[in-house]
């Protein structure tokens, strides 16, 4: 099992937020992408949505990888064409979808112990000329460390490699939170894509 990380803009973030506040769906089962495969993600392996806006790093929810899938696969799969178009879809392993979670921010102390794994080994944060990260650094899809995955799990407030504290999977979830309720959404609303 690998450890990513992967990046949604303010933007997203802002429709997400939008979305879960609408029907209730806060299970982060879904997120697309182009990068995913050409990085090396695959099933089992588990992806951080992250984002970095006002100097604050925030994690927004975490998935096990169940399958990388198409633009048509990812629709059929989740009951909905109202999915962001991108080459791959990321979709959850059943049961292990956290919550999303947009006010879990990375406290400042801790940003230097973040590290990324490159092929040159691990990696810290860049920082710019006014002593801030750099967003480039968490842009793309990245590996990370162990130690990294814990104080990510520890913000959203889930117990590392534990399934009692992920959420319930989606046959047990009331119906109206089911992945289909996006189809009872307005026709303008297009809040669904993710990135």
């Amino acid at each position: 099992m690998t450890l990513w990380t992967h990046y949604w803009t303010g933007k997203t973030v802002a429709r997400e937020e939008r979305y879960t506040q609408h029907t209730g769906d806060d299970l982060m089962e879904h997120t697309a992408g182009n990068q995913f495969l050409g990085r090396g993600v695959g099933p089992g392996d588990t992806v951080y949505i992250i984002t970095y806006s006002d100097g604050d790093l925030r994690i927004i929810g975490k998935m096990v990888v169940d399958a990388v899938l198409n633009q048509h696969d990812a629709e059929v799969r989740m009951g909905t064409t109202n999915l962001w178009k991108a080459s791959e879809h990321l979709v959850a392993r059943p049961g292990t979808a956290s919550k999303r979670c947009f006010n879990a921010v990375v406290p400042q102390s801790q940003l230097n112990n973040l590290k990324f794994v490159t092929d040159s080994g691990l990696r810290g944060i860049v920082y710019n000329r006014h002593g801030l990260p750099d967003q480039q650094t968490f842009r793309a899809v990245r590996k990370i460390n162990a130690p990294t995955a814990r104080l990510f799990d520890t913000l959203l407030g889930i117990r590392p490699q534990t399934a009692k504290n992920m959420a319930t999977t989606d046959s047990k979830r009331p119906a109206s939170a089911k992945s289909g309720i996006r189809k009872q959404l307005p026709a303008t609303t297009s809040i669904r894509k993710t990135k």
